[in-house]
């Protein structure tokens, strides 16, 4: 096991550790997800930072290959840049966030601050990480806003003159019919469709239409939304480490953490929680103790821990920038007299205290206490408290304050394979010393995988026929079986960010499993004409990535999606998209429900927890021009897309949904009758069914169903005395007394708004 002990004089330092070996945390470690990721192997055991001088050392901090996450300031400079837009800036660091955290909950919301997020815990709920993220977006000099999601919570950034959700919990955005603007929420709420075609709950989540439509759900609000989001109190990873004092950072786990017993219902959080330590060895017998008593009373002069008289107190503060989960005191005492006191006292506040040992021999008297009772789990979070020592004379040999901490092992400041640039700083004025010592594994157990070799389908640089279609890559000829590829497609050519969720994925979480290939989930996720890149890595069973291959291309060709579709009067009308190639004829579908999903079969939609229903094909008319005519008497529907077509025949994704203004009365009614005999019509006007939105019913708001339906209603404006309408079915009845023409005018109201008046003539003979 390799250590090395480093001496620190100054206030910064620089220093290089070399780790041999072919296994570290990175090469064995999964992508991070909304669950908690696995690693096969951990090189990391300890760093120890001890102040070995005679001065406290103010604010020590050590940071490892550039990770500095002391402040919510630092994490922003170690992400963005100045060249960088606002855009980039908002995307940057929500690519960091999403990356550096899994979903699980301390129940009392400490890990809101981005700080204490990343740094103790390393996991949160949605309602933490929205304000983590607003925290880091407002650092950066964004304006952010809250969201209005139903059991959700999530922050909007505002950039190029719109709001933009970019959701860290679930690792969503939802990009809009341009496939390069991230929607914000109101653009989700007006069409879901935004949602059901984005993969959520990260990578380690397998693709599932019905969990995209439950997302979709969560996002009814369409009110007014105010420009602002709550802050978090601030936290920085601060700490004034006294002579014999250290900070030891470890990779262990010992049980301890803060938050309710069940941590291992979140789907295997233990193992990504580390105990380290805060450890204060007093020097009792020299002055140096006099940096950490607060309080003393009847203590003598400047040497060791001394009773002038009789009985003598000394108050030690302890401060942690971790979340303290337990500790323990040690102490070792001299009685000689039964009526010397010796005792230790605990206490959060300095006021109130608890015994928690005294010596009840004469002689050598040891003190082992345990103080894990004060650090229940579920109890209040603490970062400090206080130590009381009671003694006579010269009797105190040894003190021990010690605590157990809880950290984030993505946090730590440990090594991997190759070179590792430390830098040491602090805060100083005085002279320091200050040791630290890393302790470190080297594997050699297992060789990592070659990089895949050889883009199959598209070939590199390759056109491709469509928007969806397979990316296959030759297999990796290695001794251990391979377990899974990661596959990334990008616009970028540095492969910096992905296209959108759905092509950053895991082919063990895909239909695809155990293949060497990925298909594209939907149509019209790429733009015709645009150069993409990807690239694939390959895991071996024993948990080792490979090198990731090299980046290929390919350039879809296809239709572009049709733009700014319009319903006026009875006229569809669209323009044609001038990316990608020239349409030949489009196609044009129709629907009630709001955000429907553009169809030309049958397909299940989800329309309450855990159940589906078909939905009819919305496939209603294929016309070469621009425009759709709607014929007299033909169904008119509340919404309608628009898909082109190209001359071999390839689609193009569908376009953004064209809403029909309503009530809207589209039917054609029977305008003859007969002395009589009764009068049957029915009067038919648009209607939105709504769509699939979740409310809160005593307490619990995951209860999806299809809300917020058009209720139209219709009244007889004017007409002939016997006729009648059913104000909810709109059905007309009479029975005709004499002969005649006589004009009819019936209204159609909206109880979320709106009218709609028709009028014809009903001929009596």
């Amino acid at each position: 096991m390799p250590d090395h002990l480093e001496k620190i004089t100054s206030g910064s330092k620089r220093y290089t550790l070399d780790m041999h070996g072919t296994m570290d945390g990175l090469n064995t470690r999964s992508p991070v997800g909304y669950q908690v990721y696995d690693q096969a192997f951990e090189p990391n055991v300890f760093v120890k930072m001890e102040n070995v001088g005679e001065t406290v050392v103010k604010n020590p901090w050590l940071v490892a290959n550039g990770k500095d996450w002391r402040s919510a300031a630092a994490i922003v400079a170690g992400v963005i840049h100045g060249e960088m837009s606002d855009a980039e800036k908002a995307l940057a660091l929500w690519t960091f966030q999403r990356g550096q955290r899994f979903h699980a909950s301390s129940y009392d919301r400490d890990n809101g601050n981005v700080v204490k997020m990343l740094n103790v815990y390393g996991y949160g709920l949605c309602g933490d990480d929205s304000y983590c993220l607003a925290d880091l977006w407002r650092a950066a000099g964004l304006l952010v806003r809250a969201g209005k999601p139903i059991g959700h919570s999530t922050t909007e950034v505002y950039y190029d003159d719109m709001w933009h959700l970019l959701d860290g919990d679930e690792h969503v955005i939802c990009l809009m019919r341009d496939n390069k603007t991230i929607a914000g929420e109101e653009e989700i709420v007006r069409d879901h469709d935004l949602m059901k075609r984005t993969h959520v709950y990260g990578i380690l989540r397998g693709d599932d239409r019905q969990t995209n439509e439950f997302s979709a759900a969560l996002f009814p609000y369409d009110g007014v939304r105010e420009n602002n989001k709550g802050e978090y109190p601030g936290h920085e990873m601060a700490l004034m480490l006294r002579p014999g004092e250290s900070l030891i950072w470890r990779w262990d786990h010992r049980g301890k953490f803060h938050g309710r017993e069940n941590m291992g219902s979140w789907r295997n959080a233990w193992s990504r929680i580390c105990n380290g330590t805060l450890r204060y060895d007093l020097d009792v017998k020299g002055k140096l103790w006099r940096w950490g008593g607060s309080t003393t009373e009847d203590v003598v002069g400047d040497g060791g821990l001394c009773a002038e008289q009789g009985e003598a107190s000394a108050v030690f503060e302890v401060k942690s920038p971790y979340a303290i989960v337990g500790g323990h005191l040690e102490g070792v005492f001299q009685r000689t007299c039964l009526a010397n006191r010796f005792a230790l006292y605990f206490s959060f506040d300095g006021d109130t205290w608890t015994e928690v040992w005294t010596a009840g021999i004469l002689g050598k008297a040891t003190a082992d206490v345990c103080l894990e009772r004060f650090f229940p789990p579920e109890g209040e979070v603490r970062y400090g408290y206080f130590v009381k020592v009671a003694f006579c004379d010269d009797g105190v040999d040894r003190l021990v304050i010690e605590s157990d901490l809880q950290m984030a092992p993505l946090s730590l400041p440990g090594v991997r394979l190759g070179e590792n640039e430390m830098v040491y700083e602090d805060e100083n004025e005085e002279e320091r010393r200050v040791q630290i010592t890393h302790s470190w594994k080297e594997c050699r157990h297992h060789v990592k995988p070659p990089a895949p070799k050889g883009a199959l389908s598209p070939k590199d640089g390759e056109r491709v026929e469509g928007t969806q279609f397979v990316l296959q890559w030759a297999g990796v000829d290695f001794d251990v079986p391979i377990v899974d590829y990661h596959v990334q497609v990008s616009a970028f050519a540095n492969m910096k960010y992905v296209v959108s969720p759905n092509f950053e994925k895991l082919i063990s979480k895909t239909e695809q499993h155990a293949k060497t290939q990925f298909e594209i989930p939907f149509v019209g996720l790429l733009n015709p004409g645009q150069k993409y890149f990807w690239r694939v890595r390959a895991r071996s069973e024993a948990g080792l990535w490979s090198d990731w291959s090299e980046i290929w291309s390919f350039v879809p060709n296809a239709p572009g999606v049709p733009l700014d579709p319009k319903l006026k009067a009875k006229t569809l009308s669209w323009a044609a998209n001038e990316q990608g190639r020239r349409p030949l004829h489009f196609k044009v579908y129709g629907s009630d429900e709001r955000g429907f999903t553009a169809s030309d079969d049958p397909y299940p939609v989800l329309v309450e927890r855990n159940r589906t229903e078909m939905f009819p094909a919305n496939l209603i008319a294929e016309v070469e021009s621009g425009h759709y005519e709607i014929a007299e008497g033909e169904k008119i529907w509340a919404f309608y897309r628009v898909v082109a077509i190209d001359g071999n025949g390839v689609t193009s994704g569908p376009s953004d949904v064209a809403e029909t203004t309503r009530p809207l009365i589209w039917s054609k009614s029977e305008t003859n009758a007969r002395v009589g005999i009764p009068y049957r019509a029915v009067v038919e006007s648009v209607r939105s069914i709504g769509d699939l939105r979740t409310v809160t019913i005593d307490g619990n708001p995951y209860h999806p169903a299809f809300r917020d339906a058009d209720v139209v209603t219709f009244e007889v404006v004017s007409g002939p005395k016997w006729l009648r309408i059913n104000k909810v079915t709109g059905e007309l009845s009479g029975l005709p007394e004499q002969v005649g023409v006589y004009e009819v005018c019936i209204c159609a109201r909206r109880a979320q708004g709106g009218e709609d008046r028709r009028v014809f003539s009903i001929a009596v003979d």
